[in-house]
């Protein structure tokens, strides 16, 4: 068996358990946020939310009273806005109950909105209702501050036609692919029924017979919305009473394509426009997110992910060098719940009376939808993983019952002594590197260094998914997890002592929750 893997070739890692995960968040005390703070001066913050309001709907009336004496009349008939929310506190809901759309979610609590209400009526009433403590005011407390109209190019340009803004000339042509928003006040399917909610199972089959009517009809509602607001768009940059020079221009995904290219929540097109087209794009119409330059516009994944013309290409992966001190273990697949992956390790390796210094690294890189109009990590992306592993000396038993929702664990098993210190962590504030999460992109890496007398028999991993933007119950994630261990010693055999431990698990059988 020893020379049969003198190659070092990957170890299969093995899924073990799989099923629905349980919350890992922390407890603690509450933390005080600028919503607490903002419900304590409802005076003070009120007048202040109360007037930048005005303030926005008077110059939006002064915008359009100049467009009626031009004749220009190409703008959509809504007022944008750029609001700085408190994003401890804050929920989407509350702004569409504003009659408020969405246009994009940005980092650090900023949003783009829209509203076709161009006197925010809805908004305003809720401010009186800030003032007089009644029911439905307390969204005014979320709402930090709301900016001024000539700060959104800051939110909307490339970083490279930002710092060339002051320089676009009126009569200069520009070439700059735009996105669109086209979700409305309707961003996100309802959820699909939970058969515990219901007694009879025919009542429970015609729930989801009407969710996916009201699926199918959403659907076709972002559509029409879409097809609307590209009509907006070819109106405004093709208006002849101004030189806008406005063009639609080929698209750039294949050689005979539609003239839109159409995402889940937006369209996006290159468009040739005067400077002073641009400019007015950017400061009026209200549902635009993103404009960027020619030169920094990708090539994007063709249909279905796949690249064209490597349909007789075999990917193979090769062993490492003999010489090489990691052992891995690999595996991909699908996410459909919680898979959890055990990894058996050898006596010899974590002998009470050794004292070897090991490196565990793992690494989780997967694929998902991304929505362009969401920038916030959690909901940029359609689905996103993050993994979780047992804590030194813990049972996996124990470790199956603290990842897995209704999963009995054993009075026996060891709860372990604490969480390996990982080198980056999940929180930016936690483990050795501050100000750093390894959660944050769809490649996650992080590594730990571990005595062997502090592994048990099993070391655990658990690849846990969590709803972004897409909460269809059918989705699945491709994902790839690779775990390395490393005697920082080279002169201890390691690679062969765990391939013969996982030759032990291949023979257990696989339970299913």
């Amino acid at each position: 068996m020893v020379e049969s893997y003198q190659g070092f070739p990957h170890i299969d890692l093995k899924l073990t358990d799989k099923g629905t995960a349980k919350s890992l968040g922390g407890g603690g005390n509450k933390k005080v946020t600028q919503t607490h703070i903002n419900l304590s001066n409802r005076q003070g913050h009120g007048s202040k939310i109360q007037e930048l309001v005005s303030s926005l709907i008077s110059d939006w009336k002064i915008t359009q009273q100049q467009q009626e004496e031009d004749k220009k009349l190409i703008l959509p008939d809504s007022i944008p806005l750029i609001l700085q929310i408190d994003p401890e506190t804050f929920d989407l809901d509350d702004l569409r109950t504003s009659e408020i759309e969405i246009i994009s979610e940005l980092e650090d609590g900023y949003i783009i909105g829209a509203s076709a209400d161009t006197n925010l009526t809805e908004l305003q009433k809720k401010i009186e209702k800030f003032f007089n403590e009644q029911q439905g005011g307390g969204v005014i407390a979320k709402i930090l501050n709301i900016l001024d109209k000539n700060q959104r190019p800051e939110f909307i340009l490339s970083p490279k036609l930002l710092e060339e803004w002051e320089q676009i000339k009126d009569e200069q042509v520009y070439v700059v692919e735009v996105g669109i928003s086209c979700l409305g006040t309707t961003t996100k399917l309802r959820d699909y029924p939970e058969q515990k909610n219901y007694k009879k199972p025919e009542n429970y089959v015609k729930a989801i017979n009407n969710w996916i009517d009201n699926r199918d009809i959403t659907y076709d509602e972002w559509d029409d919305l879409a097809s609307k607001r590209q009509q907006d768009l070819m109106n405004f940059i093709s208006n002849p009473k101004y030189k806008y020079n406005g063009k639609l221009l080929s698209s750039f995904i294949e050689d005979n394509p539609p003239q839109f290219s159409e995402a889940p929540d937006s369209f996006s097109c290159l468009i040739q426009i005067s400077g002073l087209c641009l400019k007015d794009l950017v400061f009026n119409f209200s549902y635009i997110f993103e404009v960027t330059e020619k030169d920094n516009i990708a090539e994007p994944f063709s249909p279905n992910g796949e690249i064209s013309n490597i349909s007789n290409i075999s990917l193979f992966l090769q062993p490492p060098e003999k010489n090489a001190p990691n052992v891995c273990v690999i595996d991909s697949g699908i996410q459909e719940q919680n898979p959890l992956y055990q990894v058996k390790l050898p006596n010899s390796l974590r002998s009470p009376g050794e004292e070897f210094d090991i490196i565990i690294e793992i690494t989780l890189s997967y694929k998902a939808e991304p929505r362009r109009t969401r920038r916030n990590r959690r909901k940029y992306l359609s689905t996103w993983l993050d993994w979780e592993c047992s804590k030194q000396g813990e049972d996996p038993k124990h470790f199956l019952g603290r990842v897995l929702a209704n999963y009995n664990v054993p009075k026996d098993a060891d709860k372990g002594d604490e969480l390996f210190t990982w080198t980056l962590g999940k929180e930016k504030h936690y483990k050795t590197i501050k100000n750093v999460s390894r959660s944050v992109g769809t490649i996650q890496k992080d590594w730990a260094f571990v005595k062997s007398y502090n592994l048990r028999d099993a070391f655990c991993i658990a690849v846990v998914g969590h709803e972004g933007w897409n909460n269809d119950p059918y989705a699945e994630v491709p994902y790839s997890l690779v775990v390395s261990f490393e005697a920082t010693q080279t002169d201890i055999p390691i690679y062969t002592p765990l391939v013969e431990a996982q030759v032990e698990t291949e023979i257990q059988p696989l339970i299913e929750i």
